[in-house]
């Protein structure tokens, strides 16, 4: 696409009002445009597989037929060239790490103010992600890459994982947040073992908590979307 084209920006939300309002923003910004409003996943997609390229995708999480969570795992498995932002009335901490799961490089709420939806919006699509307002505190707790370019199972400065360790990845990562007593029973061991593979595990992965051990696999592919852990 040529640079002098106006970025392609979708608003993917099942409130028409909600969408229009969002339109009539997002078409204020210089060098952007709305060239897609859907009102479900599945509205989005038909257009996308019509032939409608997108570059940045705002997505409401609560929708029906097909919710954001589930638009934006087919969006990263079938357009990963289109970053994702996802926008709820939610500020869990449940909620933003399963967008972040899913794929989204943002997070908004929806009363936030104009100016901050606008900044959101330019940077995602400049820089790839928005690290302010609700994923502030879980994006800064990620540090800057730690795992080698060349290999998924090793850490910058420390021991390769071993399998073991990654068996313990995706399941501290699993999407059913389980417990350690659980996931040491899948695995098989005394929780006392399990709790050795989150200190060396969190020691190679320079993390704090369970949080920052889910960010930063999901950025460096130490979680397999499309195909999911099996219990």
């Amino acid at each position: 696409m040529p640079t002098s084209d106006p970025l392609p920006i979708a608003l993917v939300d099942d409130h028409t009002l909600v969408r229009d309002t969002l339109a009539d923003v997002v078409d204020t910004i210089p060098g952007f445009k709305v060239v897609l409003r859907a009102g479900n996943g599945l509205e989005y997609i038909a257009a996308v597989e019509a032939g409608m390229h997108v570059s940045v995708a705002v997505v409401d999480l609560n929708m029906p037929l097909m919710n954001g969570y589930e638009t934006m795992q087919w969006i990263r498995s079938h357009r990963p060239d289109t970053r994702t932002m996802a926008l709820s009335f939610e500020s869990t901490r449940t909620a933003v790490l399963r967008a972040v799961r899913c794929g989204a490089v943002g997070y908004l709420r929806k009363d936030v103010e104009k100016a901050e939806f606008i900044r959101a919006v330019g940077s995602v699509a400049r820089e790839g992600h928005y690290r302010e307002g609700m994923v502030s505190a879980l994006i800064h707790s990620v540090e800057a890459s730690a795992i080698e370019p060349t290999g998924r199972k090793h850490v910058s400065g420390a021991m390769p994982l071993t399998q073991r360790e990654l068996e313990f990845i995706r399941l501290a990562c699993h999407e059913d947040e389980l417990t350690y007593d659980r996931i040491a029973a899948f695995m098989k061991v005394h929780r006392r073992t399990v709790d050795g593979y989150r200190e060396s595990v969190f020691s190679k992965m320079d993390v704090h908590s369970k949080a920052g051990l889910v960010l930063k696999a999901v950025r460096y592919g130490l979680i397999d979307h499309d195909r999911p852990y099996r219990l």
